[in-house]
């Protein structure tokens, strides 16, 4: 299981769907989502998740990391799962604990193991 680390400060959330996984507004802290943080973990570039949508479009330009496989579907789309994750992170009616524990749960399913930190 992929441990990722989210940082509260860091973390793009709670505000509708976002057209990017990273925003680098900030040199040394940019915001993200939390599949942002777990493609990090994974191994990709902040160059390369900077801008995209989802982890299907970085990893169809890229070798797919074992660790995070399971949020692509076999027709290299993103996965029930990441779709899913991706609601949790975005959802404005959700309260942060909620959102937390959601994303936990959803996270389990795709092999990844949320710890959020302030």
């Amino acid at each position: 299981m992929l441990k990722v680390t989210v940082r509260r400060e860091q973390w793009f959330r709670g505000r509708g769907p976002d057209l990017s996984m990273l925003r680098q507004k900030k040199k040394r802290n940019p915001m993200m989502c939390c599949l942002g943080f777990a493609m990090l973990e994974a191994g990709y570039e902040a160059s390369s998740i900077a801008g995209q949508p989802s982890p299907a479009e970085v990893m169809l330009n890229s070798r797919i990391r074992q660790s995070i496989k399971k949020l692509l579907n076999t027709s290299h789309g993103n996965s029930n799962v990441c779709s899913e994750l991706m609601h949790a992170n975005d959802n404005q009616s959700l309260e942060e604990q909620e959102r937390e524990h959601q994303l936990q749960l959803l996270g389990r399913e795709a092999g990844i193991e949320f710890i959020f930190v302030d």
